[in-house]
């Protein structure tokens, strides 16, 4: 009789961490939906404006008030925006007092990318960020065209990878973490150092 009402303890304990571990699972699953959603909405926003801007003439991009009304336009989560020429060169950034006055994107995978297949491109690229945050900064470049259709530089936007989770600094230091892997399995975003 005892063998039988431990086996039975033994089985509803088995049942009842099954199901902790499911609920768990299922838990974590809307956090990472929920997570890759922000992204998708911060990526879209930063695209949309990039996309507006590149299609400016280089006049009034150097001017600099049109790239710094943009900038602000996205949500205070992008620290550096760019525009460079056909060689990739900074002819314009926002902040305009952030990193030197001749900075060259043109031997970037980022600049590369976006130069050959004339298409927006994302990738981990060390920039200049105003506002100090640890960690890889995440940038996007898109092309800019000539009257002619020819390429004529890159809009690049550089936000760092905790602008898409508000709760990655604060959640960073407790038992969760927001991670972001690139399409190579490799980590581009894993708040804790471990």
């Amino acid at each position: 009789m005892i063998i039988l009402i431990l086996i039975l303890v033994l089985t509803v304990r088995h049942t009842r961490e099954k199901e902790m571990v499911r609920q768990f699972g299922v838990q974590q699953v809307t956090v990472a939906r929920e997570t890759a959603a922000r992204l998708e909405q911060l990526m879209l926003l930063v695209k949309k404006n990039l996309m507006t801007l590149s299609g400016e003439p280089d006049a009034v991009l150097r001017d600099g008030r049109k790239i710094g009304a943009v900038h602000a336009g996205m949500e205070d989560k992008v620290s550096y925006t760019a525009v460079t020429d056909v060689d990739g060169t900074v002819i314009v950034q926002y902040p305009p007092d952030i990193g030197p006055r001749t900075v060259s994107f043109g031997n970037t995978r980022l600049f590369q990318q976006v130069m050959q297949t004339g298409k927006p491109d994302v990738c981990v690229l060390p920039l200049p960020d105003m506002k100090r945050n640890i960690g890889r900064p995440l940038a996007m470049g898109t092309p800019r065209f000539r009257p002619g259709g020819e390429f004529g530089g890159m809009m690049l936007a550089s936000f760092p990878l905790t602008a898409f989770d508000d709760d990655a600094p604060r959640l960073a230091s407790e038992t969760h973490s927001s991670w972001l892997l690139d399409g190579c399995g490799m980590f581009l975003f894993y708040p804790r150092e471990e």
